[in-house]
């Protein structure tokens, strides 16, 4: 029981500690920027406002999904494993799922701030240049400001598939081979 709760705090202070060193950088960053902007002039400060907002906003939003994404698979992957723990006649362990959802949720969101938060804000502030294509009918603004963005919200979701397919490949891999000494 007590290598149970060791356990337990450990992974809890492995959380904590990512958590203070993440809230750190972030506190940092942001405020370097906020004097890049002042120090530019006053009339900025609120296009740093919107900046922020729209970056936490990417954040949490890709967040919230690819943490749904994991926890999701974890628990698909966990319920076939419970059959194959069950085949052999062993008992299932206690796997870290909140955990690893969380850590891995955490570094696809920070690569998604990276990635699409200034092409989300050309997105969203779009204007019209007053030229149609002739082909489609199209305002040339649309393949300036938003087909980026599309483009880029493709690429990345393609990518967070193929990596959650490669996880959940080695997620079996890692549990067969250390729990049941392989199949």
């Amino acid at each position: 029981m007590k290598e149970k709760m060791k356990k337990i705090v450990s992974r809890r202070a492995i959380v904590i500690f990512f958590l203070i060193v993440y809230a750190l950088i972030i506190m940092i960053s942001t405020r370097s920027e906020y004097l890049q902007y002042k120090e530019i002039g006053e009339q900025y400060v609120s296009i740093f406002e919107k900046n922020v907002k729209t970056k936490y906003l990417v954040f949490l939003v890709a967040f919230v999904i690819s943490y749904l994404a994991i926890f999701i698979s974890n628990k698909v992957v966990r319920g076939f494993l419970k059959e194959l723990f069950d085949k052999e006649q062993k008992e299932m362990p206690k796997l870290p799922n909140k955990s690893i959802s969380f850590i891995v949720s955490v570094i696809v969101a920070f690569v998604a701030q990276w990635t699409l938060t200034q092409k989300f804000l050309m997105f969203t502030s779009v204007a019209k240049f007053g030229i149609n294509d002739p082909v489609f009918g199209m305002d040339v603004s649309f393949y300036m400001f938003q087909i980026p963005f599309i483009k880029a919200v493709l690429i990345f979701a393609i990518a967070f598939l193929v990596l959650l397919t490669v996880y959940i490949s080695v997620y079996y891999i890692v549990i067969i081979t250390v729990c049941l000494q392989g199949v």
